[in-house]
């Protein structure tokens, strides 16, 4: 079944209703509670109610950053949709009904032992439960030995795994091709894996929701589990080749202190200023987060008009602030200097590196900026600072 992301969303940090713009969810036919929304934010969120065309709510609140008129998709869990599901049950119903008056008064018809009549009744019950679904199942998974899962428990699309845990146990499940969902709010320090008979499974982390799949022989992760050559792509990001995770070209930034929004590797360009000009001129960086680390050397061909004190070009501002939080660094390597100096800083609230330079025993490191550059003259040097985001 396609995915529905026709429209725009509008989400609400802290709330689990959904409006839509330009929406049809009600009339798609398609959609059901307990298919999956994925957020503005790059998170996943089951759908408890569908309210009209324009209007979900949400089982849980929405964690993200409050935004509108946002790209969304919505997942199908694998159900029917809700009409062609109804009508599977009713027929399924009359069926099994149909069949039961067979099998009991009409026996000789249906050439059906005894045996052979419970086994139909049996199979078609089940056919009802593994084909239209199953929907939610709550299983108590106390103690410290394997739990296996029956074939109807385990055709549910979202399974809650629940109790105390005394020891690592293993919820097995059937070796048939599925997705589905794990909610593990077990507790005990011990791990729960969910795996098949023979093949092998995935950790389900406590107190944390999960889609797993079952690929017929072994049960993987799928946001994670993509071969040798492939890149998780997280919202916004073009995948690419290798194996890593990839970030979308223009930082998403986040509000949150605990969230990792951005990585980055380039080159920039150390200059000087003015008329001078350069026999090395070379920089490159990592941005992590806020955090950016950079290299460069730089030689000095002719000064010029440029400065004396100052290196420009910074990949990214300092972040705003005073002298006491701007980065630091060392110097790798220098000659031909005009002066002596201990040490170099990010200025605050700019993208230029200044030196601070000593010839005497003092006190305190000097305020004043030290002259250190001249023709001729090379500075190979690394430093680490903040950004604004």
């Amino acid at each position: 079944m396609q995915w529905t992301r026709t429209g725009t969303v509008t989400v609400t940090n802290g709330s689990a209703t959904v409006t839509g713009a330009s929406t049809l969810w009600s009339d798609v036919g398609t959609l059901n509670p307990g298919d999956i929304l994925n957020g503005p934010d790059g998170k996943l969120y089951e759908i408890l109610t569908i309210n009209s065309n324009t209007g979900i709510t949400l089982n849980s609140v929405y964690l993200g950053t409050s935004l509108s008129a946002q790209a969304y998709s919505i997942m199908p869990i694998g159900l029917l949709p809700s009409t062609l599901a109804q009508s599977v049950k009713t027929t399924l119903a009359t069926a099994n009904t149909a069949l039961a008056s067979t099998v009991r008064y009409d026996i000789n018809s249906m050439g059906l032992s005894l045996t052979q009549q419970q086994n139909a009744r049996t199979n078609i019950a089940a056919l009802s439960a593994l084909d239209v679904g199953a929907g939610r199942l709550s299983k108590s998974v106390a103690g410290g030995v394997d739990v296996t899962l029956t074939t109807v428990e385990a055709s549910s699309q979202f399974i809650e795994l629940t109790g105390t845990i005394t020891a690592n146990i293993n919820v097995i499940v059937p070796a048939a091709a599925r997705l589905f969902y794990i909610l593990n709010v077990t507790s005990g320090a011990f791990t729960v894996t969910v795996k098949t008979p023979s093949g092998s499974g995935v950790a389900a982390i406590q107190n944390t929701r999960a889609m797993l799949e079952c690929d017929g022989t072994s049960v993987v992760n799928p946001l994670t589990t993509l071969g040798g050559s492939n890149t998780i792509a997280l919202q916004g990001a073009t995948p690419s080749s290798g194996t890593g995770i990839a970030f979308p070209a223009t930082q998403s930034a986040s509000s949150d202190p605990n969230t990792l929004d951005d990585y980055e590797e380039g080159t920039w360009t150390p200059s000087i200023g003015g008329t001078a000009t350069y026999t090395i001129q070379d920089g490159m960086y990592i941005k992590i987060g806020r955090l950016v680390y950079i290299q460069a050397k730089i030689q000095i061909n002719v000064l010029g008009t440029g400065s004396t004190t100052l290196v420009s070009g910074l990949p990214f501002v300092n972040q705003i602030g005073s002298s006491s939080s701007a980065g630091g660094g060392v110097v790798e390597y220098f000659a031909g200097l005009p002066s002596a100096f201990l040490g170099l800083n990010a200025i605050p609230s700019n993208s230029q590196v200044s030196f601070a330079g000593q010839s005497a025993a003092a006190a305190t490191m000097p305020g004043a900026m030290a002259t250190v550059f001249q023709s001729g003259t090379r500075i190979d040097f690394t430093m680490v600072y903040q950004t604004t985001a």
